[in-house]
């Protein structure tokens, strides 16, 4: 099976600047949303290191990879220094998917109609604290695997977008829209326009799977 994927990431209206950052790349299937914490600073800075060492390090599998990224981070932190930041990657490996995640942004799966939520949250219950992160010392990544067939869809999502948007509006989008440009630019419209307390960074990235 082919892929279609598309990503796109806008600034929320309460950061100086936009402190996702988004990894696609359709020659390696390998994609990473990560979510740069605003305090301390640096997290922006720490999310770009993040995707840029997965890059670096990825070698057709996603098992250890996260890790390794970390490592790299907190080697450098004496002479680089970064802030925090979440990291959620996928990649699709013989038609099977392989999901590895450290903070509160999603993963969900479309496959025979229906819709899941496929990576664990590492906030902590009833609020917004984040209890894993990027440069910590000791991280435990949440992995998974699932199998994929023709017309599956993954999403990665960051919470600028779970938090304002439920899994059945993603859902719905996926299913009328159909095509991973348009479902991105619909659901992060709607997360735009929904009333908020917090104006969060918005990130998105679909992909489907064809002939």
């Amino acid at each position: 099976m082919r892929i279609v994927s598309f990503g796109k990431s806008v600034g929320g209206g309460m950061h100086e600047e936009n402190e996702d950052v988004i990894l696609v790349d359709d020659k390696v299937r390998l994609f990473a949303v990560a979510d740069g914490v605003t305090t301390p600073s640096g997290g922006k800075k720490a999310a770009e290191k993040a995707t840029r060492y997965l890059k670096l390090f990825f070698k057709k599998d996603l098992k250890g990879l996260v890790e390794k990224a970390n490592e790299k981070i907190l080697e450098e932190m004496n002479e680089d220094p970064v802030g925090y930041t979440t990291l959620t990657v996928a990649h699709i490996k013989n038609n099977v998917l392989q999901t590895a995640n450290i903070g509160d942004s999603s993963v969900f799966l479309i496959r025979d109609d229906k819709i899941s939520l496929i990576t664990a949250s590492d906030r902590l219950a009833g609020t917004h604290a984040l209890v894993q992160v990027i440069e910590q010392k000791y991280i435990k990544v949440d992995f998974h695997e699932e199998k994929l067939n023709k017309g599956s869809y993954i999403i990665l999502a960051t919470d600028g977008i779970t938090d304002v948007l439920s899994k059945e509006e993603i859902f719905s989008a996926v299913k009328s829209l159909k095509e991973p440009e348009k479902i991105v630019d619909f659901l992060i419209e709607k997360a735009v326009e929904r009333p908020k307390v917090y104006e969060d960074d918005k990130t998105v990235i679909v992909i489907c799977m064809s002939d």
